[in-house]
């Protein structure tokens, strides 16, 4: 999924942008999701 796609969704539901950054850098850091390329997110499927 693309990443701003993602951001700009979770805003219409009431997220703040800055706290959906965080909490995705920090899912990329603990190695649940990747961005195989700039601005792309995947899941990381156990």
């Amino acid at each position: 999924m693309e990443r701003i796609k993602l951001t700009e969704e979770l805003k219409k539901r009431g997220l703040m942008e800055e706290w959906v950054e965080e909490v995705i850098d920090e899912l990329i850091v603990e190695g649940r999701c990747y961005e195989p390329e700039v601005g792309v997110l995947k899941v990381v499927e156990e």
